[in-house]
């Protein structure tokens, strides 16, 4: 067969191109060396100097500004060193709150090696919760070893008014037994303060004239006012017999009409001693949900005593649960075991289980919150 000049042309080129196309496809898959940088942050090149790095540090990881006044925003400086021998870049500057805040001054971006950069620090009272503030900031820089550090600041807000005590703490106190505190609220300030209502937070159903923790206040007579001029109230708070076993913690507000402060919570703190242990201990709720696959669900009441024990006078509120006692798969222990009725109409239901517990020949009152949700 005779082959022609242009076919012999045509098939050398082809095998050209593609012997081209193979050899740049290979150098695809190496680094273009002069192209090749070091990122923000990283360590330098394998062959330069390791010490040739930045390295970062503060003035201080604490920064306290001491008092601050309640209305204005505050602000003020943190110093930022470069112990290194390269350039420290700052990058941002984060917060776990608004009432807190950093900014870097556009000078302070680049620090030199050996040099010193700021960081602006603004506090602002407007959105701190009462009269103290720790809140931590998170500095970002390229320090290979350090990109992250974080300050906290923390403040002190010239008060309004005045709590004493800032916490309501009873201690250790035994179930059955019914404690008091008188806690004093005194305007600090020129402007006129009032209380306009205290009411605990997060009541459940059932948190009625017979609620374990019961706060009434009052203003008191102007001639018990430390202060000529400078109103003061008092809030009593009582700790009732029908606490729970363990850790008891509650808040109350104390709602005022001060701009800035419309809501001041306050902890209630105790730990209840009692023969036995309950679970779920009130405010945690008995779940129950009851579905068209399980529509007899129940939900159990576990009480387990230093001594043998007896359950009495158990009741609810709700119609649609039904209770009984059992015995527990321990000794001295106790179960309530609450049912959905069959009839329950679909919906959701909050009440309480209400129950005695005798042991060592005593009696004590109990409650457990319930929350039924029927779907069949």
């Amino acid at each position: 067969m005779r082959v022609h000049g242009g076919h012999v042309l045509v098939t050398t080129l082809a095998a050209v191109g593609v012997l081209l196309l193979y050899a740049a496809w290979q150098r695809s898959g190496e680094p273009d060396v002069a192209t090749e940088t070091v990122t923000s942050g990283s360590l330098p090149p394998m062959d330069s100097d390791p010490s040739l790095v930045p390295r970062i540090e503060v003035e201080t990881t604490e920064l306290h500004v001491g008092t601050i006044p309640n209305a204005g925003l505050f602000e003020t400086r943190l110093a930022v060193y470069n112990r290194g021998k390269a350039p420290l870049r700052l990058s941002d500057v984060r917060t776990n709150c608004a009432c807190s805040q950093g900014r870097i001054p556009e000078s302070s971006r680049v620090v030199p090696p050996g040099g010193e950069g700021v960081i602006e620090v603004m506090v602002d009272p407007r959105r701190i919760v009462g009269f103290h503030s720790r809140k931590t900031l998170t500095l970002f820089s390229n320090d290979p070893e350090q990109s992250r550090v974080r300050i906290d600041v923390v403040a002190d807000v010239d008060p309004e008014f005045e709590v004493i005590p800032a916490e309501v703490e009873f201690g250790e106190v035994e179930k059955g037994e019914v404690v008091s505190r008188t806690v004093l609220v005194r305007q600090r300030q020129e402007e006129p303060l009032e209380i306009t209502d205290v009411a605990e937070r997060g009541r459940r159903a059932g948190d009625d004239g017979a609620s374990e923790l019961q706060i009434a206040w009052r203003p008191r007579p102007k001639e018990m006012w430390e202060h000529h001029e400078k109103s003061e109230y008092a809030i009593d708070v009582t700790l009732g017999a029908d606490a729970s076993p363990g850790p008891y913690l509650r808040f109350f507000d104390i709602k005022t009409n001060v701009d800035r402060v419309p809501a001041l919570p306050i902890k209630v703190a105790a730990e209840i001693r009692a023969p036995y242990t309950l679970d779920p201990a009130y405010p945690r709720a008995l779940a129950i949900v009851g579905t068209a696959a399980s529509p007899d669900a129940t939900g159990t009441v576990r009480v387990t005593g230093e001594a043998p024990l007896t359950i009495a006078d158990v009741e609810t509120d709700l119609d649609a649960l039904r209770v009984e006692v059992a015995d527990g798969d321990a000794p001295n222990a106790k179960l309530i075991i609450a049912s959905l009725s069959p009839e329950a109409a679909p919906g959701r239901f909050d009440g309480v289980l209400r129950f005695t517990v005798r042991i060592n020949g005593r009696e004590y009152w109990e409650k457990v919150a319930i929350r039924a949700v029927v779907a069949r």
